[in-house]
């Protein structure tokens, strides 16, 4: 009878843990990566509302296109930081309403043989930008054109032993500086999604 009993105690306390094992924990495990979820994406809209701010800022003061060029890299790097850390956190709902402008931070973000050359964390100097890759212009560190007077549209250059009219390496700037102007509307809609 003491034995009946003593079994009939284990399978209800192994019978609760079972429970507790089957529906309580995966709950809890479920809310727990909810309010990450939430956390990451609250982190991440008051960090690209900023940053479109930032970013309205600098296209209503229309910049010469070496600084413009490195202030954008500036406010974006940090950014895209912020979503390689959190973006696995993202539902896919969340996940697409963001995907525009997640993937166009990324392009003008850190790369490492792209413009932008540096690493997460580092901060953006001229040093680490890199120009050039057009008409036989080697690739060199933004600080390096400046020295050279490049970051004027004046300077003219020779290619092939012709002069050309114009300074590739300012257009090669202030083109890509441009491209990203509709940036701030674009993480203005997205937020507001």
């Amino acid at each position: 009878m003491i034995l009946n009993i003593m079994g009939y105690i284990f399978l209800s306390l192994f019978g609760c843990m079972m429970i507790f094992a089957a529906i309580i924990r995966p709950a809890a495990r479920n809310l727990y990566t909810y309010r990450l979820r939430m956390k990451a994406t609250k982190k991440l809209k008051v960090a690209m509302m900023q940053a479109a701010n930032d970013l309205k800022g600098l296209y209503s003061r229309k910049p010469e296109p070496f600084v413009g060029l490195l202030e954008l890299f500036q406010i974006t790097s940090p950014l895209q930081d912020l979503i390689n850390q959190v973006g696995p956190l993202l539902n896919k709902k969340q996940g697409r309403k963001l995907e525009f402008v997640i993937r166009e931070i990324r392009k003008a973000g850190r790369c490492e043989y792209g413009i932008n050359r540096t690493r997460p964390g580092q901060d953006v100097t001229p040093d680490k930008v890199f120009l050039g890759d057009i008409y036989g212009l080697f690739t060199l560190p933004m600080t390096k054109w400046i020295e050279d007077g490049w970051n004027h549209p004046a300077k003219t250059s020779t290619y092939c032993g012709q002069d050309l009219n114009f300074n590739p390496i300012y257009e090669q700037a202030k083109s890509f500086f441009n491209s990203y102007a509709f940036l701030p509307k674009a993480m203005e809609e997205a937020i507001s999604q």
